[in-house]
């Protein structure tokens, strides 16, 4: 239905219910393909909104329904008469855009009428309940199956949660694992254990955090309940915890319950159980507030008698499997014991950046590199980094040749194209930086990248073969392409994080107090809010990581810098009536100062080494207030 919709048609809708949505009147400013009203503005190509006050934003069915006070069922039909599509059920409008979106509102209804017969789980009565006996209460499957394991799943406070069963067919011998928990069945008025998912508070269950919780043993955190079983066997100096729902569950798990406690973390041997580590890790130190407290062990890289074992374990393997011929229990434990901690090893650090050295990358992208990943609670790897930051220099080498700065002045030159970005010129050093590392970071383009590097490394050579000049021109059109499906991608990343200076505390509270001395409208206002978007995407794509992962104290540090930069600055003589009016050359200028004070090896050099110090300075509180308790229980 949203394509039926014209640019005047949005307009008219915005200025319809935009003042009813802020509450009061304002002045309606119209600039290109954005109208707002205040800090409420809304996108006239596309109909998204957002009010940059409180963060909150939609599509325009959502604006209608909110402007309006109508259902989204009322709001789609609004949009309907207003787009000129009439509920006439015999037109190809009415069954191609309302109809299907009707129908969809009426299954919602009818969905949650349903769940109101179901069977859904009675937190508050599962205490009480009759022990779960899955002979009685789960017959249909016994008959079938065979049972080969029940882990039973408690919160925090030791209250009963449910159970996770696992069955063998007794047919195919396919294995299945499956929630079980106590049920109330309104329509019925019965309760009774049932297979059913069940939460901790809307999370995805801990499992053993019951005795973790407990205890000041340092936290194990390894895949799923039998490998949980299995570790605590053989590594009694650690609470073992694991998560229900597997590897892709990861991140649906309050792993802020481990705050505060050593964990180090075993990942199943495969990329799945690495992914799962990394979500994990992350989780566990942005609810820290900083480094320190979360190891992980590498599988493909056991540390032991003093050796390095490499690709020793299987494929997928686990601690519930059985150790391979050379692998006793004891290297399991010196393993773990070997990458505690590891991370905040500043010589190990220091000895990395002096053994590496590559011709493809400079020492600048290098150590930067290696900064991020200490920052990021990663033992560096020489070999991966090196490879990392030759690649990435490539990639820079690209987006800062001579012929893709001569190819963005042509779609310039003829009005085909040009610079994606607000202010900054293609030859900024920020703005190349971002498209190295959003072209880094995603595999197509990467992958692209290297291409053409291997293409324009063989050109002297299909010359030499009397080619003709139809490699130089594929050569060309490859170049064109990646730039442009880069310069794409970044208008993607600005799109999604373009709201983050009004929705995230840390940047709103000083987008506050930019309004407040100058005015919503400023074009200081706006600079903020642009840089903390320019920022956001360069952290969240060399960090590789979702911006809203990281720690809030990086959130702090980034909107300070920027708001004092922006604040402070004074513009030159020619810019009208204030110092503070700015125009481009000023903006560029205050730009790429807050790169240099955020983004730069520097930066992350001093970001990375204030962390270790924080991080050894909290494991050093806790292993003294653990030995000041050593009556605690264990």
């Amino acid at each position: 239905m949203q394509d039926a919709l014209t640019s005047s048609d949005i307009e008219r809708i915005f200025r319809q219910y935009a003042a009813s949505i802020r509450g009061s009147l304002g002045a309606i400013k119209r600039s290109g393909s954005e109208i707002s009203m205040g800090s409420l503005s809304m996108n006239l190509s596309k109909g998204t909104w957002i009010r940059h006050s409180s963060g909150k934003k939609g599509n325009i069915f959502g604006f209608v329904a909110e402007g309006a006070c109508v259902s989204k069922r009322q709001s789609l039909e609004i949009v309907a008469d207003i787009a000129g599509i009439r509920q006439d059920t015999e037109t190809y409008e009415y069954k191609t855009f309302v109809a299907p979106r009707l129908k969809r509102e009426e299954d919602a209804a009818e969905k949650e009428a349903r769940v109101a017969k179901e069977w859904m789980p009675a937190y508050d009565q599962i205490q009480n309940a009759e022990s779960f006996d899955p002979n009685k209460h789960l017959k249909g499957m016994m008959r079938h199956n065979t049972l080969e394991a029940v882990y039973s799943y408690k919160d925090a406070k030791n209250k009963r949660l449910g159970h996770v069963v696992r069955f063998v067919s007794k047919e195919d011998g396919k294995k299945q694992t499956l929630p079980v928990t106590y049920c109330y069945n309104a329509a019925k008025d019965e309760k009774a254990w049932r297979l059913k998912g069940f939460t901790d508070k809307g999370d995805k269950p801990i499992f053993g955090i019951e005795k973790a919780a407990v205890s000041s043993k340092p936290i194990l955190i390894v895949e799923g309940e039998k490998a949980a079983i299995a570790a605590a066997k053989i590594l009694p100096g650690y609470n073992v915890v694991s998560w229900m729902g597997g590897s892709n569950a990861a991140d649906k798990v309050n792993w802020s319950q481990l705050k505060g406690r050593e964990a180090i973390i075993w990942p199943d041997n495969d990329e799945a159980g690495f992914k799962a580590a990394e979500v994990i890790k992350n989780k566990l130190n942005k609810a820290n507030d900083h480094i320190g407290f979360v190891s992980v062990v590498n599988p493909t890289t056991l540390k032991f008698n003093g050796s390095v074992h490499k690709d020793l374990l299987p494929e997928k393997w686990d601690l519930a499997d059985q150790l391979p011929s050379g692998m006793t229990t004891s290297n399991v434990k010196e393993a773990i014991e070997s990458v505690r901690a590891a991370h905040l090893d500043i010589k190990q650090i220091q000895n990395v950046i002096q053994n590496t050295h590559s011709s493809d990358a400079s020492q600048r992208l290098l150590e930067r590199n290696i900064w991020q990943e200490v920052f990021k609670g990663k033992i560096v790897n020489e070999e991966k980094i090196t490879a990392l930051s030759a690649h990435e220099h490539r990639a820079a080498t690209f987006f800062s040749s001579e012929e893709s700065g001569n190819y963005v002045k042509y779609l310039e030159a003829t009005g085909k194209g040009g610079v994606s970005h607000d202010y900054l010129k293609y030859n900024s050093l920020m703005y190349q930086d971002m498209l190295t590392s959003l072209a880094m970071h995603d595999e197509r383009l990467s992958e692209n990248i290297e291409g053409l590097s291997n293409c324009n490394s063989t050109k002297s050579q299909a010359q030499d073969t009397n080619s003709n000049n139809t490699s130089d021109i594929e050569t060309i059109e490859h170049r064109a392409k990646l730039i442009v499906d880069t310069q794409n991608l970044y208008e993607k990343k600005a799109l999604e994080y373009g709201g983050i200076a009004g929705t995230h505390a840390a940047y709103r509270d000083y987008l506050e107090l930019m309004v407040k001395n100058f005015g919503e409208s400023h074009g200081k206002v706006t600079l903020y809010k642009n840089i903390v978007r320019d920022v956001s995407i360069l952290h969240s794509a060399q960090l590789g990581m979702n911006i809203n992962e990281l720690a809030d104290s990086h959130h702090k540090e980034i909107a300070h810098t920027i708001y004092n930069n922006v604040h402070s600055y004074k513009a030159l003589n020619g810019r009208g009536q204030s110092e503070h009016n700015i125009d481009n050359h000023d903006k560029i200028k205050i730009a790429e100062d807050c790169y240099a004070k955020l983004c730069g090896s520097n930066a992350w050099s001093e970001r990375a080494l204030n962390s270790v110090k924080v991080a050894g300075e909290a494991i050093s509180s806790v292993n003294l207030s653990r030995q000041e308790n050593c009556g605690y229980a264990s």
